[in-house]
């Protein structure tokens, strides 16, 4: 009868540690899968995270490029608009001026014109009889010179370089004109004016109802 009873509780004992056995394992196998759906969902959302920032890198990229485009057309808006008022404001370059009453001048002499008629843009000076291209362009330069009983040659020398010149030669007792036009390229700040290049005498006429000594210029494209 006490073999039965010990067999018993021997099986009682086993019948336990089974079923712990059991539960511990079940158990481990709820952690194991409440892990596994964590980091599966931690995945899902590293995923997402990294689709986000795929989506904001390529955003970023979109909006550089458009910032870039935006700031190319920002400049050429700029350079046009620059370029429009310059036009502006060279299209006023020109000037007129000739001389009052007969002067003696020497060969080799600068003529100076003080009575000015139109000097847009300034350039021109009736100090010394130079004109300064305050921009740079193709100009027209036109000069013209008038000589009683005698000769002489006027030319147009641009930062020391003749570029034109023209004469006044009268061989009765008459009055001789002489005019000439230049189209030349000029760089602002140069030194243009027109000098005695020859002649007899040193006589040149300026009389109102007869001929004037004219120098004239006008910017015609920059």
């Amino acid at each position: 009868m006490k073999q039965m009873m010990l067999l018993s509780a021997l099986l009682f004992v086993v019948a336990e540690d089974a079923t712990a056995e059991l539960r511990d394992i079940s158990f481990e196998e709820r952690m194991q899968a409440i892990i596994r759906n964590e980091t599966e969902l931690m995945r899902q959302e590293l995923e997402k995270m990294n689709d986000i920032m795929h989506e904001t890198r390529h955003e970023l990229e979109m909006l550089r490029q458009e910032n870039a485009l935006l700031h190319e057309m920002c400049k050429a808006t700029t350079n046009e608009n620059e370029l429009r008022v310059k036009r502006q404001h060279v299209q006023s370059v020109a000037f007129h001026a000739y001389q009052s009453g007969n002067k003696c001048i020497q060969n080799m002499q600068t003529f100076v014109y003080e009575q000015v008629l139109l000097n847009d843009g300034n350039g021109y000076s009736t100090r010394d009889g130079i004109f300064d291209p305050p921009v740079s362009g193709v100009y027209v330069f036109t000069w013209s010179i008038a000589d009683h009983h005698d000769w002489y040659a006027a030319e147009l020398v641009v930062d020391g370089v003749s570029r034109g010149a023209t004469i006044a030669d009268n061989d009765t007792d008459d009055t001789a004109v002489g005019t000439a036009v230049v189209v030349l390229y000029v760089r602002a700040g140069s030194h243009v004016f027109v000098r005695r290049s020859a002649g007899n005498g040193c006589t040149v006429l300026n009389e109102d109802n007869l001929a004037r000594n004219s120098f004239s210029g006008w910017l015609l494209y920059p």
